[in-house]
């Protein structure tokens, strides 16, 4: 019996032995059959294997974007050609967009049609043939890694995705290195071709650089792994002591609260309990007194608290009455071995006294000359003023009505704001006028120099100029009499060709037409006198809409000639733009309602004269600003929203109202019109002409038109 149970841990022992061998046994030949032998390959799938072909016929398509459709278009032979070695048949429907593969008769490997299907898919996906034709080959295979849904924001998204192509494609070429793959990052998938052990690497470091894991990582691990790789010996060993742990740190580590809450120890016993209102009242004998007796003693400790109050409120007012504590005084230290003041010193003080005394009385006299000299100007001022304004009272009671209330637009001129709002709107207004005339002169000069050549009698050749010049004849183009020639083709140069220095001697010139008709009257013309040969051309600048501007020519030079006078035929000249009395009475008389009657408005032109041009380019910029539709009658209504009162002093001193101003205005110009519900430009330019035959400055009058105008 002892003999047995002795043996019975031996066996035990020997068991445990004989398993860790037969486990050992069984983890060496996995590993043996788990290992691929050097140089070894899969030997292809021939005919000979599948002599019969194929039963039944499989097909596949898949669709393609927009963008794929020319580069398809351009390759799809190629495709057809490799896709005919395997006989497989393929089809690009370019109406629908989509891509077809499909067995035929003469197909014999079973899976080449799976690999098909992956090469139309790869080429959906923006892979080049040159990559996407090696699916084709047995010992390479295909992942298509979708990644648009493993990120929800779309800034995240693309950072990341970013992130997986590196700086100029950097990471995504290091990680094609180290797996022997294609990858593709396009949109939200990331196509790759390679062997099956590099695409399973592929798929680890695309997925976790979407989960936020930066790609270096899984490079360093993979580079680790290659050197690894050549040695012989670490083969079937385990690599995990070589490779890099890298421990995730988590950036936004929650914050500290500022205020920490310190837990009391425990204690199986509660808290004791507070005491009532009533024990309180018992335990300071409050409980047993009256009712007015407890009033009494609230109120005294509420006086008691004021009175505390009130000293301390006290206390503090004081101590600004307090006088700080003042430090005392440094004696001025006298040396006792000062010399005595000697004469010259005192000659010297004595001077200086004198001096200054003579200069206070000299500054006080000069103050009493100046008052007395303003008293006398103001005196004498005062009497001016008081007659001049007994004169224009005078004057004022034998007006009209009518002409009282048309003085009230003199009024504009004598607000002080006009005169430095004059100041800001003529530089403002002289800047627009330059910007426009360099617009009408770089026009001209592009009119004149591009016609100059095109246009010159010298450039039109005819047939036998063409014949016999040795230019030889254009076999692609059409003939050069037929053809059209433009400035950049023109090769001859000419006596007649303008040049630019040519066009710069000119003479530039405002104009405008003599027409009582608002159209014409209103444009803005500007014209060139050329010195070469005494000629001149003039161009309008006209405004469509808001913001759209054109120039265009009104006499064009060499073209436009007299066509009734003395110098009927001839060119115009620069001569012909200047009015003299003669052509001033012969518009009076054209103007006047009969052979031998003059209109007062025609004869008071011809007596005082016109405004001069000045004045009338701001009664043209009023009147244009009122006709939108550029017809040369403007409405009374338009006029009554137009015009503004508010700035009229009247108005601002409250002497008159808005309203008032605004009606005696169109009162006034209604007098002027031969119709009461619309104004032409002449009848406007005639109201202002007699508004401004009274008025002497030529900038009072502007800002009689701008202030109510806004111009």
């Amino acid at each position: 019996m002892a003999s047995s149970s002795a043996d019975e841990p031996a066996k035990a022992a020997l068991k445990g032995d004989s398993r860790q061998q037969k486990q050992k046994r069984e983890t060496q030949d996995e590993a043996e059959l788990l290992t691929v032998p050097d140089g070894w390959k899969e030997p292809a799938f021939s005919k000979e294997d599948n002599p019969r072909g194929l039963l039944e016929e499989s097909s596949f398509a898949t669709l393609f974007p927009k963008y794929r459709e020319a580069y398809l278009k351009e390759c799809w032979p190629l495709v057809q050609k490799a896709l005919n070695e395997h006989h497989v048949k393929a089809t690009l429907d370019l109406i629908e967009g989509s891509m077809t593969v499909c067995t035929t008769k003469k197909t014999f490997d079973p899976y080449i049609i799976i690999r098909a299907r992956d090469l139309i898919k790869l080429l959906a996906r923006s892979v080049s043939f040159e990559q996407a034709v090696r699916i084709l080959q047995d010992d390479v295979a295909c992942d298509i890694i979708k990644i648009g849904s493993l990120v929800r924001n779309k800034e995240r998204f693309v950072k990341r995705r970013q992130r997986l192509i590196g700086p100029k494609g950097s990471t995504l070429k290091a990680l094609e290195l180290l797996t022997n793959c294609y990858v593709m990052v396009q949109g939200n998938t990331v196509s790759a071709i390679g062997p099956f052990s590099g695409l399973k690497e592929v798929r680890k470091v695309v997925l976790d650089t979407m989960k936020n894991i930066h790609p270096i990582y899984n490079i360093k691990t993979l580079m680790i792994k290659r050197e690894l790789a050549k040695d012989s010996e670490l083969r079937s060993q385990s690599w995990e002591r070589f490779l890099p742990q890298f421990k995730h740190k988590n950036v936004n580590k929650r914050k500290e609260p500022k205020k920490k809450s310190i837990k009391k120890e425990y204690t199986p016993f509660p808290p004791p309990q507070p005491e009532s209102q009533i024990d309180k009242e018992l335990a300071s004998g409050e409980y047993f007194l009256k009712a007015n007796q407890k009033k009494r003693q609230k109120m005294e400790a509420i006086k008691a608290k004021q009175a505390e109050a009130l000293t301390k409120r006290q206390e503090e007012r004081n101590k600004a009455f307090i006088p700080p504590k003042e430090k005392p005084a440094e004696q001025d230290i006298i040396p006792e071995d000062l010399p005595a003041p000697t004469g010259k010193y005192k000659l010297k003080y004595q001077q200086y006294a004198t001096e200054m005394k003579e200069g206070y009385k000299q500054y006080i006299q000069r103050i009493a000359d100046k008052a007395k000299i303003t008293s006398m100007q103001d005196t004498s001022r005062n009497k001016v003023n008081e007659k001049h304004d007994q004169e224009e009272e005078a004057s004022v009671d034998d007006l009209v009505t009518l002409d009282r209330k048309a003085l009230l637009q003199q009024g504009y001129a004598d607000s002080p704001y006009h005169i430095r709002n004059s100041v800001r709107k003529s530089d403002a207004e002289t800047v627009a006028a330059e910007k426009k005339k360099q617009t009408v002169v770089e026009q001209m000069m592009l009119d004149h120099l591009s016609r100059a050549v095109i246009s010159d009698p010298e450039q039109g050749l005819n047939t036998e100029e063409q014949e016999s010049s040795p230019v030889p004849p254009d076999p692609e183009g059409a003939p050069l009499r037929v053809r059209r020639r433009t400035l950049h083709e023109t090769k001859i140069r000419t006596t007649s060709t303008l040049t630019v220095n040519d066009l710069a001697q000119k003479v530039e010139f405002d104009g405008r037409v003599l027409s009582r008709n608002g159209r014409d009257a209103c444009r803005e013309l500007i014209g060139f006198f050329f010195t070469h040969n005494q000629s001149l051309a003039v161009y309008e600048y006209r405004k469509f809409g808001k913001n759209r501007t054109n120039v265009l020519p009104f006499i064009t030079k060499d073209t436009y000639s007299h066509q009734c006078g003395r110098r009927k035929g001839k060119p115009y000249r620069l001569g012909d733009f200047y009015t003299d009395f003669e052509s001033s009475w012969l518009i009076l008389q054209g103007n006047g309602h009969g052979k031998n009657k003059v209109d007062y408005g025609e004869f008071k032109r011809a007596i005082f004269g016109e405004m001069n041009e000045y004045r009338k380019s701001f009664v043209r910029k009023a009147f244009m600003k009122l006709d939108f539709n550029k017809t040369g009658i403007v409405s009374v209504i338009d006029i009554r929203k137009c015009y503004c009162a508010k700035k009229h002093p009247s108005v601002i001193s409250g002497h008159s109202a808005e309203e008032e101003i605004k009606s005696s205005f169109l009162e006034t110009l209604r007098d002027a019109c031969s119709k009461s519900d619309e104004v032409s430009y002449g009848e406007f330019e005639d109201y202002y002409e007699g508004l401004s035959i009274e008025i002497a400055d030529d900038e009072d009058f502007v800002s009689i038109l701008r202030t109510p105008w806004g111009i």
